[in-house]
Parts: structure tokens; sequence; C-alpha cells
């Protein structure tokens, strides 16, 4: 449920009986379907990673923004009760993605109020002392929202 994790349901590899057992996919969903799917598996059981990429990820055209804002708010709210069970720091992490995410989307539209508020939103999630790091990704990626141009940076 973080920026990190791209992985989507071309490279998973599921026994029939777990997606059967959890009802497939929720096709009421607009957006993140995988990582519904995925929240629901980790309930049954475990996931094992792989050392090396099997596969190459592609980026492709994104739905407009009311279509995300609708799909991130009905995951969200699907998913409070789980989410609640994570520690302070990871539920931060989930809401400060999701809101600087809406954030970006809006800049791009130029929505720029509701882009403030979720920029706001996301900040709220920051924890009291937060690494320099942590803040300069938030504010490099709400200003690449606003320029709709993707900046160059390098963190470790």
């Amino acid at each position: 449920m973080d920026k990190k994790t791209k992985m989507g349901t071309p490279s998973l590899m599921i026994r029939r009986e777990a997606i059967k057992s959890i009802n497939g996919f929720d096709e009421t969903l607009p957006r993140h379907q995988d990582w519904d799917l995925l929240i629901r598996l980790f309930e049954i059981g475990k996931i094992k990673v792989l050392p090396e990429h099997l596969w190459i990820w592609y980026e492709h055209e994104k739905p407009g923004v009311q279509i995300v804002m609708e799909a991130k708010n009905k995951y969200l709210k699907k998913h409070k009760r789980r989410i609640e069970k994570f520690t302070r720091k990871e539920k931060n992490n989930i809401y400060q993605n999701h809101f600087l995410a809406l954030s970006y989307l809006l800049l791009k539209e130029r929505g720029y109020r509701k882009a403030l508020f979720y920029l706001k939103k996301s900040i709220n999630h920051i924890p009291p002392l937060p690494k320099l790091n942590s803040i300069s990704k938030l504010f490099l990626g709400f200003f690449e929202g606003l320029f709709n141009k993707k900046l160059r940076y390098k963190f470790r």
C-alpha cells in the first residue's frame, strides 16, 4: 500500500483455491483492485517475494482525477478496519501516500484549492520528527504536479 511497491496482478502467482476463498476481485472498485485483492489474501496467508525481477513495469495513461478520487476514498473506507491494525508509522505512510497522490493529480488538473487541501492532509500524516528525506519527497511530488514535469532527484 505504499509508493515503493510495484506489484500488480500480472506479477503474482496465486493458487486458484486462495482466490476463490476470498471471492476474487472486487469489481465494484474503480481502481486498486489488485491492492484490495492482496490485502484480503494477506488475511488468509503469506506472500513470498522472489529476490530477482521477472517482469518489466510499464506506465500507462492514468484515469481522470474524479475517478481516482472516488476509487481512493472507496478503497480507504473499505479497508479502514484493516488499516487500523497497522502500526502508527505504517498507517501514516498509507494515508500520506494516498493523499499526496490526490494532491498531485489535482495539481495536474489545475484544481489548486483541492490540491492544497489534500497536501495538508498528507502533511498531517508525517511523523512528528520526520526525516528530511520524507519532507523532500513530499514537496518534490507536490511541485512535480504543480509544474506538470518530472523532477530528477535521488534519495538514500
